[in-house]
């Protein structure tokens, strides 16, 4: 490819899935990214193709959290997801509140087992 032929750059994302983070209160967005250099004619001269995560945090994600407000918020700010998917980020944010709210449940219960047997006052 000769670098004189070349009279643009193409670049063309398609969105992909939209997942659960397995640790963090996060969304990931996954994602194609295309780029191709493009000729006389309209011809690709080049092209590439890389696959890529986005990772969202979700600091504020609370048990008084708006799923859909939240969401709504969330495809205004990310360029990558269309307003059609705000369903599917409602949903994954409404996932990650109520695992959220069953692990806090769920510690909290360890925590009152192991009190309970433990001693109120150390000899």
């Amino acid at each position: 490819m000769d670098p004189e032929d070349a009279r643009f750059m193409k670049t063309d994302r398609r969105p992909g899935t939209i997942d659960v983070h397995p640790n963090l209160n996060a969304i990931v967005l996954n994602y194609e990214i295309e780029v191709s250099i493009v000729g006389a004619r309209d011809i690709v001269l080049h092209s590439e193709k890389k696959n890529l995560k986005k990772t969202i945090e979700l600091p504020m994600l609370n048990s008084r959290t708006d799923c859909l407000l939240l969401a709504k918020e969330v495809v205004n700010q990310c360029d990558l997801i269309h307003y059609s998917r705000v369903s599917e980020v409602e949903q994954t944010i409404f996932y990650l509140k109520k695992r959220k709210l069953s692990h806090g449940v769920s510690r909290d219960n360890k925590d009152e087992k192991n009190n309970k047997n433990a001693p109120l006052l150390k000899k």
